[in-house]
C-alpha cells in the first residue's frame, strides 16, 4: 500500500514515517501510566510527585524511542524472522551494556562507546539519578560531605570524571532520546526511499530504486519512437442494426435500435443512441 501511494506522490515519505511513529503514542501513554505506576509505587521509589512524573516521562520516552528506532529494521529487512533476530541481538547488547547487568565503571574501555550510545544505558542512568538525587537521600553519609545518594551512585559506578552524576543528566537523557528519534526517522525515510521489496514470492529480495527505475525506463517507449509508428485507422460500416431490451416493469420488449444503417469513420468517436 505504501509503495502505491509513494509512486503516486500522495505525500512525502517523512510524513508517513512520522505519522506511523505518532500513531502509537496513545497506546504507549496508556502502558506507561499503568505499568509505570505499578512499578514505581510497588518498588519503593521515593514518594514524591515530581520524581514520579519524571519517571513516567522517562518510560514514555523509552517506549517511543524504541518504537522509532526498531522500525528501521522493518524498513530495511523484509523477512519477519530475520528482522526479529536482528532486533533480539540488538536488545541483548543494549541490556548487557546498559549499566544494569555490568556496572558502568567496570565496562572495558574498548566497549565503553557502546554504553554511551546505548538508549537503555541513558534511561537507566536517568532513573538512578532521579531516585538518588531526591531529597530523602540528601543526608550526609561521609565526613567529606558526600550525601547518601551520592555514596550509592559512587558505589555502583554511576560517576562522571570521578563525581556522581548531577540531576541535569536527566534532561540530557531527554535530549539524547529526541536526537535518537530524529536520527531514526531520517534512517527510516532513507530506507523507504531507496529500498523496495518484491511483493510476490517467499524470498526476501531487495530491489534498489535506481535499478528499478532504469529497468522501467528501458521498457517505456520514447516519444520519438511512438511518433515514428504509423497509425492506421479503419472505417466500419453497418446495415439494418436492431437492438431490443426487456422492459423493467412489464414483459414487453423495447425496440431501441430498428433497422439502423451507417458507418464509423476512422479517427472519430461515434455513438448509437435510441429513443
Amino acid at each position: 500500500m505504501f509503495y502505491k501511494e509513494q509512486d503516486a506522490n500522495f505525500y512525502p515519505t517523512w510524513t508517513f514515517v512520522l505519522a506511523r511513529a505518532l500513531a502509537v503514542v496513545p497506546a504507549s501513554l496508556q502502558d506507561t501510566l499503568i505499568y509505570g505506576s505499578i512499578v514505581y509505587w510497588f518498588s519503593g521509589y521515593v514518594p514524591l510527585a515530581a520524581n514520579y512524573f519524571v519517571y513516567l516521562l522517562l518510560l514514555l520516552l523509552c517506549a517511543f524511542t524504541c518504537n522509532v528506532m526498531f522500525s528501521v529494521f522493518s524498513a530495511k529487512i523484509k523477512d519477519r524472522p530475520a528482522a526479529l533476530a536482528a532486533m533480539s541481538v540488538t536488545v541483548v547488547i543494549m541490556i548487557l551494556f546498559s549499566g544494569f547487568t555490568v556496572q558502568p565503571n567496570v565496562i572495558p574501555s574498548y566497549y565503553i562507546w557502546i554504553y554511551w550510545i546505548n538508549l537503555f544505558a541513558w534511561i537507566f542512568r536517568a532513573v538512578v539519578i532521579n531516585e538518588y538525587r531526591s531529597p530523602p537521600y540528601d543526608q550526609i553519609a561521609e565526613l567529606d560531605g558526600t550525601t547518601e545518594g551520592e555514596a550509592i551512585m559512587q558505589r555502583f559506578g554511576f560517576t562522571f570524571k570521578g563525581e556522581p552524576y548531577d540531576y541535569v543528566w536527566v534532561w540530557y537523557t531527554v535530549l539524547f532520546c529526541i536526537g535518537i528519534c530524529i536520527f531514526s526517522i531520517l534512517m527510516n525515510v532513507r530506507a523507504l526511499e531507496t529500498t523496495r521489496f518484491e511483493s510476490s514470492g517467499s524470498s526476501g529480495v531487495e530491489v534498489d530504486e535506481d535499478e528499478d527505475l532504469s529497468q522501467t525506463s528501458n521498457n517505456v517507449m520514447t516519444h520519438s519512437q511512438a511518433a515514428s509508428l504509423e497509425i492506421k485507422g479503419v472505417t466500419l460500416t453497418f446495415k439494418n442494426i436492431n437492438y431490443t431490451v426487456k422492459a423493467s416493469t412489464t414483459n414487453d420488449e423495447l425496440h431501441l435500435l430498428k433497422d439502423i444503417s451507417g458507418y464509423f469513420s476512422a479517427g472519430k468517436l461515434t455513438a448509437l443512441m435510441g429513443r
